[in-house]
């Protein structure tokens, strides 16, 4: 088994102060204009502390994002997954890509770059960006004992299965 060098460990997720907050209207242009200023700074010092820093960006075309939206709009069972800054987005496309140009002018960096993820493929994106995170962060070999599975003690024995045969179960439809 393999275990991260450091004795803590913490993964964060979240959105910055960024251009595109600034076009979504969540903060004011002039506070996403300093924070775009303090992002490189902010984040060199992380590293130089030693923090290692992973920045991952989910690049979903135009396409299928139309086609997801679509999905959740003709099934009722997906309508909650639109948000009401969703749709209104849809007419702004162009204007989140060139916010989302500019926070990487500013804030890709060598010592703390983005890695962009191409997540039309959900399943993929998740396992590429899982893959690409493990290689970024050092680890070293951890020896463990050989774990072996104890047979079952045939002590107090019974049909356990049978026990629970007319009980209440959830359907199995998948």
């Amino acid at each position: 088994m393999l275990e991260p060098f450091a004795p803590e460990n913490e993964v964060m997720f979240g959105t910055t102060v960024t251009p595109i907050g600034a076009d979504t209207g969540l903060v004011p242009v002039a506070s996403a204009l300093v924070a775009v200023k303090l992002c490189a700074p902010f984040e060199k010092q992380m590293v130089e502390n030693n923090i290692i820093l992973v920045k991952f960006w989910l690049e979903v075309s135009n396409k299928e994002q139309e086609r997801r939206f679509r999905a959740r709009i003709d099934d009722p069972l997906r309508q909650w997954k639109l948000s009401n800054m969703d749709l209104p987005s849809r007419a702004k496309w162009y204007q989140y890509s060139k916010a989302r140009d500019a926070m990487f002018k500013a804030s890709d960096t060598r010592f703390a770059p983005w890695n962009i993820v191409r997540s039309d493929d959900k399943k993929r994106a998740r396992l590429n960006t899982i893959s690409h995170l493990l290689k970024l962060i050092p680890y070293k070999k951890v020896h463990r004992p050989k774990v072996r599975l104890p047979e079952r003690s045939k002590k107090h024995a019974y049909d356990d299965v049978a026990s629970i045969a007319r009980r209440k179960f959830v359907p199995e439809i998948y």
